[in-house]
């Protein structure tokens, strides 16, 4: 009787491919579907903080039409499958942040 067992195995080169990608694939799905869940909650409370402007500016005025700040608020989600992680960016667009800047932190009108 022999004293030793013989194994061969196929598809290791196969298995470790499909292993490698594994991370990947719960990135994209498993965290980006966390993370544009957990961005929804933020960004629903996000727009029904923002304050809606109640006062027309005029026919000449420059100044965003009401609703428009809030209506601008969104949430972005970016995925880096390689590294594992992924980022959601909440708030207002760019067509509405300056004056979520003035909402936030105030301005001071200045004369020349």
């Amino acid at each position: 009787m022999a004293d030793y067992v013989s194994i061969e195995v196929h598809g290791l080169a196969e298995l470790e491919a499909q292993l490698s990608q594994l991370p990947q694939n719960i990135v994209r799905k498993v965290l980006g579907h966390a993370l544009k869940s957990a961005g929804k909650v933020v960004l629903n409370e996000l727009v029904n903080r923002t304050p809606v402007k109640t006062q027309d500016s005029g026919p000449n005025s420059n100044s965003l039409p009401a609703g428009a700040l809030k209506a601008g608020m969104n949430s972005n989600v970016k995925l880096n499958p390689e590294r594992g992680t992924g980022t959601c960016t909440i708030g207002p667009s760019k067509d509405t942040a300056y004056v979520a800047n003035f909402l936030e932190y105030g301005h001071v009108l200045k004369s020349h």
